[in-house]
């Protein structure tokens, strides 16, 4: 994984594989943003795929 921005207090965003993404044609890109709701902070993590499937996008799901 590699830190590709950094929006202090606001986003981080990371691309690579994960787990067993490592070892197939395929990558990744999480993006993990900060906000505030309610005088809290949330948080909301995406992790979006992209490439070569050897099984079906939804099986893949399961291991990411």
């Amino acid at each position: 994984m590699e830190i590709v921005m950094v929006v202090p207090g606001k986003l981080l965003a990371i691309a690579g594989g994960l787990g067993p993404l490592q070892s197939i044609a395929a990558t990744g890109s999480m993006k993990i943003m900060l906000s505030m709701a309610s005088g809290d902070t949330k948080l909301e993590v995406t992790y979006s795929l992209s490439g070569y499937l050897h099984t079906d996008m939804f099986s893949a799901a399961e291991f990411v």
